[in-house]
């Protein structure tokens, strides 16, 4: 019964009109059947409440061909019975309803509805179970991947930073210890999805962009440069959530090459807000700004451009912004909404 459960009659044609064609006709079938199988009963017995046969038609021609089929049904069974069997009721010993006949007649239609009705939910439920355990599969392959594209990462990251310990070019440790810092990037993030209850596939931010933070703090800024932050319990799918944090990757690259010259002390303060749009990141320097002797990338952005910081934020779903003065520089990614 279960393949049975599975048709629709116009599934099995391309066109739409061909389909409405097929489900009107299903209909008629339904119908005609049912006058068919009434004339042929009541030839030989007794046939109580002819238009109480119309349900088990109706809901057939329902569940098999949609809401046309069961209407096309409906209407084509009372047209038939009211020109087929009600003017022969001597003939087909129609009779007026009694109690047992009454009883009778609701506990046949009864059993049909509840037969077709269970064997439908059955095919439910079943469709629902098999759906439910293929989820849970796919989910717990997807963790594997993620698990295995962290150990990756880590691993890549593990041979730059050998590699990084052998070059004797300050040139190329730079830009070892660049590719490094994304890569962390990237791992952190499958990370946090890992670490992400039930079947989130969203990154938590503030555990997320702390742990740059503290790389960031443990590595590129001296002891002169404080690092402050304030960041709010924010998630974000995980593609969204790796462009944000290369963004304050680079941010904070530009501020550890720029901001601070010739040993200047300072603070970097890093915040992640939620706003009505959505949530906003901010990164804040009291370094040398808008003084004249700036560079071209420490007001653009990194070595790569300030077109990288567009391209990230456009990644994130947010705009770029960048406010520069006297007193600092500030780099805002505002979620769009």
């Amino acid at each position: 019964m279960h393949r049975l459960a599975k048709h629709d009659i116009g599934r099995y044609f391309a066109h739409r009109h061909t389909q409405r064609l097929a489900r009107v006709l299903f209909g008629v079938g339904c119908a005609a059947l049912l006058i068919a199988c009434m004339r042929l009963i009541g030839s030989t017995t007794r046939l109580p409440a002819p238009f109480a046969w119309l349900l088990p038609a109706i809901v057939l021609a329902t569940l098999y061909g949609r809401w046309l089929a069961g209407t096309v049904a409906m209407a084509s069974g009372i047209l038939g019975i009211w020109l087929f069997i009600l003017p022969n009721q001597a003939v087909y010993q129609v009779l007026p309803l009694t109690d047992g006949a009454r009883a009778l007649t609701v506990g046949l239609i009864g059993f049909i509805l509840l037969f077709l009705t269970e064997t439908f939910r059955a095919h439910v439920d079943r469709l629902a179970l098999e759906r439910e355990t293929e989820l849970a599969r796919r989910q717990m392959l997807l963790r594997e991947i993620e698990h295995r594209t962290r150990n990756n990462f880590a691993m890549v990251a593990s041979l730059l930073e050998f590699q990084r310990r052998q070059s004797t070019s300050p040139e190329v440790g730079l830009a070892l210890d660049d590719a490094i810092k994304r890569i962390h990037i990237f791992a952190d993030a499958y990370t946090q999805l890992e670490a992400s209850p039930g079947e989130s596939s969203e990154v938590a931010m503030k555990p997320y962009l702390a742990r740059l933070l503290e790389r960031f703090s443990e590595g590129l800024f001296s002891e002169r440069i404080a690092i402050e932050s304030a960041l709010t319990d924010v998630s974000l799918p995980g593609k969204a959530a790796v462009a944000v944090g290369l963004y304050l990757n680079e941010a904070l690259t530009n501020c550890a090459k720029h901001a601070f010259p010739e040993g200047r002390a300072g603070t970097v303060r890093v915040t992640l807000v939620v706003t009505e749009n959505g949530w906003q990141l901010a990164i804040m320097d009291d370094g040398v700004g808008g003084a004249s002797h700036m560079t071209k990338a420490a007001t653009s952005g990194s070595g790569l451009g300030g077109s990288l910081f567009e391209a990230l934020a456009a990644q994130a779903g947010a705009r770029h912004e960048v406010t520069v003065s006297q007193s600092g520089r500030r780099l805002d990614l505002i979620s769009r909404p």
